[in-house]
């Protein structure tokens, strides 16, 4: 075979397409080894990748569901929080201007109360002052009349007595209604003081009440407004 290859035969040509072929076949199944194995590679980095993506996606599913239970559960999601918090603000919004609304009812009765005492007092006064001067007006023509005819010594003991219940006539009519009259008045006029000084008690200790709920209310409702849940 050698010696016909080297004597130049036909068959040269032939062989020497034959040896091409097979050159290009080997590149080809090198080629074809090299696809391969890049596919295979390619395969496992991608079986690999959807392994990872797949994790990254159940993690995700993971996550919002966490979110959503965060957001939407019943008792403890923002959105009841939000609802709670807002319902808590009405309240308390409520409850300062309820409050509010009573305290200056409440102020306003006392004004008129204060205003009649006062009134009432003043009158009372007047009336004391008057019956106190007509009666001492009285009681010095009384006694007036009384010495010009008593003796000295008489005089002297009944002064030193000093009750008017000794004398006699009508003075002792006048004076006993008199006393009467005026230890009414006084009487009234005393109490109706007395009532005026507990009504300012009374509203000095209702004021001071309403300004502490007051201030506890501000301090919920800024304590509100400050909440996490308070989204608006």
């Amino acid at each position: 075979m050698a010696a016909l290859l080297q004597a130049g035969t036909p068959f040269d040509v032939v062989l020497e397409e034959i040896n091409k072929m097979v050159s290009v076949l080997e590149q080809e199944d090198e080629a074809d080894l090299e696809q391969k194995l890049f596919c295979e590679k390619e395969i496992e980095e991608g079986k690999a990748t959807i392994t990872k993506k797949n994790g990254q996606i159940e993690s995700l599913e993971t996550e919002i569901n966490e979110l959503n239970t965060l957001i939407d559960d019943p008792k403890i999601g923002l959105v009841a929080q939000i609802k709670e918090t807002e319902d808590d603000l009405g309240e308390n919004a409520a409850n300062q201007a309820s409050e509010t609304e009573m305290r200056q009812k409440e102020n306003a009765v006392y004004q008129e109360n204060v205003e009649n005492l006062v009134k009432a007092e003043d009158l009372l006064k007047s009336a004391v002052n008057v019956l106190s001067k007509y009666y001492d007006k009285i009681a010095k023509k009384a006694e007036a009349a009384f010495v010009q005819v008593a003796s000295k010594r008489t005089l002297s003991f009944l002064r030193k007595r000093a009750k008017p219940e000794t004398w006699e006539g009508d003075y002792k009519g006048q004076s006993s209604d008199g006393n009467a009259a005026l230890d009414m008045l006084e009487f009234l006029l005393s109490d109706t003081v007395k009532e005026e000084q507990e009504a300012h008690s009374s509203e000095a200790k209702a004021q001071k009440e309403f300004d502490e709920s007051m201030a506890s209310l501000k301090s919920d409702e800024a304590g509100l407004q400050e909440s996490p849940s308070n989204l608006k």
